[in-house]
């Protein structure tokens, strides 16, 4: 055989490759970057994006695996809600024990959170739908009382109000103001 002719893959190779793009594209529903993917897997990022291009196209015509493909991110984004309410009890808690750096810390992951939730819909071209869509303006409410709720905290403890003010500037990606109120100690 020359080096010219390319040698059939094997049954075993076929497998390893389909393995290999499910890992990939199950990473990819999950929200991982190809960057991520690249570090998770050790494959290259030509192979990640060839995984992803074929799998799409082969998902494009089949309708159980775009029905699939539906579920598994609906599952995923069950799972982004549930991590949510478990940091809105963590945050409750670190109010009660007037603990407002850890409330402050919680209130910034739920909006991450919220976020990556975000960002995997879109990715998944589930933003179109209305079930969602209540979904994701609903998050926008709510960070935007986040937001609210932070500043508000910034104005009673001047102390880390800097600090709060520069983390809702990475979140929200403008320069929030925040008005510090100034205490006479006479």
């Amino acid at each position: 055989m020359s080096n010219m002719e390319k040698k059939e893959p094997t049954e075993a190779d076929i497998m390893r490759y389909y393995d290999d793009q499910s890992e990939v594209v199950l990473l990819h529903v999950k929200g991982h970057t190809v960057p991520e993917i690249v570090r998770l897997t050790g494959n290259t990022r030509g192979q990640i994006e060839k995984h992803l291009a074929d799998f799409r196209e082969y998902a494009a015509q089949d309708k159980a695996i775009r029905l699939r493909a539906r579920d598994i991110v609906l599952s995923v984004d069950t799972h982004y809600a549930d991590i949510v309410k478990n940091i809105y009890r963590q945050i409750e808690a670190a109010e009660f024990k007037d603990d407002h750096k850890s409330a402050m810390t919680g209130l910034k992951m739920v909006a991450d959170t919220e976020a990556k939730r975000v960002e995997l819909l879109s990715k998944a071209g589930m933003i179109a739908d209305n079930t969602i869509g209540d979904q994701i303006a609903e998050s926008e409410k709510k960070q935007t009382i986040l937001v609210e709720i932070l500043k508000e905290i910034s104005r009673e403890h001047p102390d880390i109000g800097r600090k709060i003010q520069k983390r809702l500037s990475e979140v929200t990606g403008k320069v929030e103001g925040i008005i510090v109120e100034r205490r006479d100690e006479s």
